[in-house]
């Protein structure tokens, strides 16, 4: 019996791979006897064996048909049909890229409400439209007087032109009662003495000793306690719940002193509107924060106003009272934003918060980008906190103080800055109508225009070589405003009807003679402000493709068209590289083609070089 077995199990490969390796060797004199030519035919043709080899391994769709040895009209139809994939491809992810780029923060509604008491209630700002008792100054009586060309005094001129930056007088009045050899400049005014005159005649019409039954959340408090003076571009105005003047302005900024003003520097705030309340805040932090929605948790509060101090002409007829309603940490504007409440009525007011919120990624992005600032991350020069309109309340006085030489009384302003006369106003509305049109870029130059007069020309000019700066007529102003990426504002509804108050007095305190009717010397209005729900939707802003987004998005479109995935891309990565180094080790060639093929060429090349 003949008994034939295999000695090894791996025999074969052990000695095909030391042939391969012996022939390698071998064959290198051979190889670097060839010429240039040759080496170059054979160094191609591996590589299209390499090719091949990788496009039947691929698992990449359409690939595999490149190395298939068939007709030239079937690798071209694969050809076109592969480079029409891989452009497609190309072509919607460069979409998805440019939308990105373009806008990269989308705005949606939040996945929780949010309760009312995360939030501070609206700080409520109250501005009467008489502006000072009619016994200390009337404007009325004074336009009467110029209506019939008679000369005033000086001091009545001063007051009159100061008092006439609350009232709204035609222009050609003011220099028309100016007295002879008087030298008042009726364009520029000291900042210490019209605030010295203005607060003595407004201060007579105090509105904080007018407010009556003032309650908060249901309990009755001293009107004084809940309501502190403020200076608005309306004049001295009651406000309740905004921060002390001192938590907003920077030291650089002039703030002068309200007479009967309190002192409410000691309050402690800890409340933004990036972080919200502190854990630890109770009921009563502040700025104040409502409970519950409803009336009985609202702000109450009544005004009595004195007939004889309306004004006809100081306020084109209108009387009442504007009311606005804004965040803790802005300075009101009440002639621009503000509802209307008359004498003698009942005003109820429900508040619907907006806020709206940024997620923690968007911080990383530019505020180009993200298109707006946090609180605390853009400087101004007069406020220590950043919000949209004291952003635009700076740069308006910034321009138009550059334009003017002047700012508005109401504007920040440092303490050698004059305040823009009577006769600057038309100068003023000019440099405010500029700072607007900039923000939608309708100005390529700014020019001179017929409101602006030489004597604002000269005082900048003068302001300049006191500063050592140039002049900014040719400037266009840049405010960079935008708002803030954590913002909250109040939406209102207002209702409102008229109040015979007058009858329930005479219920509880009826006249002696009834006969006579009660002579009525005073006007009364009451208002009642409240949430008008507990919980309220905010909306967000997020990054449009957060990076899995991206990475999901780009790989589904590669594998829609082409099927090309990380597994792809290794592929890729081990054909270019650990495949080569393992071929040479193994085989002595980067190809992976042993000898029985080469062998079989070189007697061809090698005659092909001789």
């Amino acid at each position: 019996m003949l008994l034939i077995y295999f000695a090894f199990n791996h025999f074969i490969l052990h000695l095909e791979k030391q042939f391969c390796r012996k022939f390698a060797t071998n064959s290198q004199p051979k190889m670097a006897s060839l010429p240039v030519a040759t080496k170059k035919t054979f160094l191609w043709r591996n590589v299209r064996i390499y090719f091949r080899e990788y496009c039947v391994s691929s698992s990449i769709h359409g690939i595999r048909y490149f190395g298939e040895r068939r007709t030239y009209f079937e690798r071209a139809w694969w050809l076109i049909v592969f480079a029409f994939c891989l452009s497609s491809c190309g072509f919607f992810i460069t979409m998805i890229y440019r939308k990105w780029e373009s806008s990269p923060i989308i705005v949606s509604f939040s996945t929780r409400e949010k309760p009312i008491y995360e939030i501070p209630f609206p700080a409520v700002t109250i501005c009467p439209e008489s502006k000072s008792a009619s016994k200390r100054y009337s404007h009325s009586t004074i336009i009467k007087r110029l209506m019939r060309y008679r000369n005033l005094t000086q001091e009545e001129y001063k007051t009159f032109s100061y008092m006439n930056l609350l009232c709204h007088t035609v222009p050609s009045f003011i220099e028309r009662g100016k007295p002879k050899n008087m030298t008042f400049d009726n364009y520029f005014y000291s900042v210490d003495d019209f605030f010295e005159v203005v607060f003595n005649f407004q201060v007579s019409t105090n509105i904080l000793k007018f407010l009556r039954a003032c309650e908060w959340m249901n309990k009755e408090y001293s009107c004084n306690q809940l309501f502190d003076l403020v200076i608005t571009d309306e004049g001295i105005c009651a406000t309740f719940n905004m921060l002390d003047t001192s938590k907003i302005y920077r030291d650089v900024a002039y703030i002068p002193s309200i007479p009967f003003r309190k002192n409410t520097t000691s309050r402690n705030i800890t409340w933004t509107l990036d972080e919200g309340y502190s854990i630890d805040d109770d009921m009563h932090t502040f700025p104040k924060r409502a409970l519950y929605s409803g009336a009985s948790s609202a702000l109450k509060f009544s005004i009595i106003e004195s007939n004889e101090n309306i004004d006809q002409a100081c306020t084109k007829s209108l009387q009442g009272f504007k009311v606005t309603l804004h965040t803790p940490t802005r300075v009101p504007r009440p002639s621009q934003q503000y509802f209307r409440v008359p004498l003698d009525a009942i005003a109820i007011t429900a508040v619907k918060p907006v806020m709206v919120t940024t997620s923690k990624r968007v911080k990383d992005f530019k505020p180009e980008k993200r298109q707006c600032y946090f609180e605390t991350e853009k400087y101004l020069k007069y406020f220590k906190l950043y919000t949209q309109r004291n952003c635009q309340l700076e740069c308006l006085s910034n321009f138009t103080l550059a334009w003017c030489g002047c700012v508005g009384f109401f504007m920040p302003k440092e303490n050698n800055t004059d305040i823009c006369g009577s006769l600057s106003k038309l100068c003023m509305a000019e440099a405010e109508e500029i700072v607007y049109k900039s923000t939608i870029h309708q100005i390529d130059k700014i020019k001179p225009g017929k409101q602006r007069k030489s004597v604002h020309a000269e005082k900048v000019n003068r302001l300049n070589l006191q500063q050592g700066t140039s002049s900014n007529e040719s400037q266009i102003p840049y405010c960079d405003c935008l708002p803030l990426c954590t913002d909250l504002s109040y939406e209102v509804e207002t209702s409102t009807s008229a109040w015979d108050w007058i009858k329930m007095i005479d219920v509880y305190f009826p006249p002696l003679n009834t006969s006579v009717p009660r002579e009525k010397s005073i006007s009364k209005t009451s208002m009642i402000i409240y949430f008008k729900t507990n919980h309220f939707i905010t909306t967000e802003r997020h990054e449009l493709y957060a990076i899995l987004d991206m990475l999901g998005s780009f790989g589904g479109l590669l594998g829609l068209f082409t099927g090309f995935s990380i597994l792809s891309l290794m592929e890729i990565i081990y054909f270019l590289t650990v495949r080569i180094i393992c071929n040479i080790k193994l085989f002595g060639n980067w190809s992976g083609e042993c000898e029985n093929d080469v062998e079989k060429n070189l007697p061809e090349l090698s005659s092909r070089r001789k």
